[in-house]
């Protein structure tokens, strides 16, 4: 079976570069007035890191982790 994981990996191997998210200049966010661009590859590097750091603290498939981010 075919997962969105799967999906979203081969993406980021077929074309790193693309665009994930584009938030144009005219959005104006604060932190990005130029605006936003982040590509597949970024993504899926910040996901590999995120997965390997929650491996070295003893998590893997079936154990459940969950996440605070700051919305500023």
């Amino acid at each position: 079976m075919t997962t969105i994981a799967d999906c979203f990996r081969d993406a980021a191997r077929e074309r790193p570069d693309r665009d994930f998210l584009a938030i144009p200049k005219a959005a104006a966010l604060p932190h990005a007035p130029d605006g936003l661009r982040i590509s597949y590859g970024a993504v899926q590097a910040a996901a590999e890191a995120l997965r390997q750091a929650l491996a070295a603290a003893g998590y893997g498939p079936g154990r459940i982790a969950a996440l605070a981010l700051d919305n500023r």
